[in-house]
């Protein structure tokens, strides 16, 4: 749908609705005013989309949400405007309002699971993603029935989408596990993630199409989320362990201080294994603003190819610059990082298609700065 940049796809859309009421008013064939309701709706799907694009999941969702109760709306009063249709064409539209339900459905569910991934609420994004999965899979197994009426590139592109949902479910449900200090599990379900995305990207191979060639491309990007994860469960979990240490060596301490026998060794190393900790804390962070910095660096190249003006293109790119040879730590540099992120966002709202190189780099850097 978004073929061009989004808000000029809105207008043509604007048009649309005007010229099928137009000849609604002229002929008063019910058929016109389903094509202004599907037209709205499609329009409903963009205003959605772009938030989406943009990682505004709170305004996406919003979108969703609310297109999804005027597309339920409409299909009310789809017998209505087709009473006078024959009955191919009624199950014709009776299909197309379904899908335009269904992408709302499953566009609510994604921004939703993000929305709460974005703020660590992690049983919230696994319930929406298990729903969002339970639909792309329930979409699946009913064009199995009629094979006939689906494209090789449709079935492969579905049942692309439908194992990414599943991975970015397995992501949920590991960090889940990692907050409750369930490594071993934590990193089980990481590598299903993976294989779940590995199997997502031969599925879109399979289409040879160019769009699902992207969605491939935006898929094996992912991987480098699911590394980072892993590597960070386990540098948890040498730190509690470490911590767990301390703290007997500690209790020990206090216990020895209060008998009157202080054992000097115990209060060296308690001391040595605070300092250790803080520093292996502060390798963690330093390693994470590093890793913004390459997705970052692999930025620049990307945008001396975009049709921007001069002034815009100047300004994103020393932003990006500036982040790459950045100087701050910790929170500076993140809130940094997140400013950066949201003007990528609004520059690929910008040049519609063109940006396509960036959306992936866009939910990657989305998911470290969270």
């Amino acid at each position: 749908m978004l073929m061009v940049a989004p808000s000029a796809s809105l207008e043509y859309f604007d048009k649309a609705i005007e010229n099928y009421e137009a000849a609604y008013g002229n002929t008063k064939r019910g058929i016109f005013r389903m094509l202004s309701e599907y037209s709205r709706l499609s329009k409903k799907l963009g205003q959605g989309l772009i938030p989406l694009l943009k990682t505004n999941y709170d305004d996406s969702t919003s979108q969703f949400k609310a297109g999804l109760v005027l597309a339920e709306d409409s299909f009310t009063k789809l017998s209505e405007y087709l009473k006078d249709s024959d009955q191919a064409t009624r199950a014709r539209h009776d299909l197309l309002l379904s899908n335009l339900i269904r992408k709302f459905k499953s566009y609510y569910y994604i921004s939703d699971a993000k929305h709460n991934s974005q703020k660590r609420d992690f049983r919230r994004a696994y319930e929406q993603w298990t729903r969002a999965c339970e639909l792309s899979g329930t979409t699946i197994e009913n064009l199995k029935a009629h094979p006939q009426d689906i494209s090789v590139s449709t079935k492969w592109t579905l049942t692309g989408e439908h194992q990414t949902n599943l991975g970015w479910k397995s992501l949920a449900e590991a960090q889940m596990y990692r907050d409750r200090g369930d490594w071993d599990n934590a990193l089980l379900i990481l590598n299903r993630a993976r294989d779940e995305w590995d199997e997502a990207g031969l599925s879109y191979l399979k289409t040879r199409s160019l769009l699902a060639e992207g969605l491939q491309e935006e898929v094996v990007r992912l991987t480098p989320l699911i590394d980072s994860v892993v590597y960070d469960i386990e540098r948890e979990r040498k730190l509690v362990e470490k911590i767990t240490t301390l703290e007997a060596q500690l209790s020990n301490l206090i216990q020895n201080t209060s008998s009157g026998s202080v054992n000097i060794d115990v209060s060296s190393k308690a001391i040595a294994d605070s300092v250790s900790i803080t520093q292996q804390n502060t390798e963690i962070v330093t390693k994470l603003e590093n890793k913004i910095k390459v997705i970052v660096d692999e930025v620049l190249p990307q945008l001396d190819k975009l049709t921007l003006p001069a002034d815009r293109k100047a300004e994103i790119s020393r932003e990006a610059r500036d982040l790459v040879d950045s100087t701050d730590h910790g929170k500076a540099y993140m809130d940094k990082a997140r400013r950066f992120v949201g003007q990528l966002g609004k520059v690929a709202t910008e040049v519609g298609t063109a940006a396509a190189p960036l959306v992936p780099i866009i939910a990657q850097l989305s998911a470290l700065v969270v």
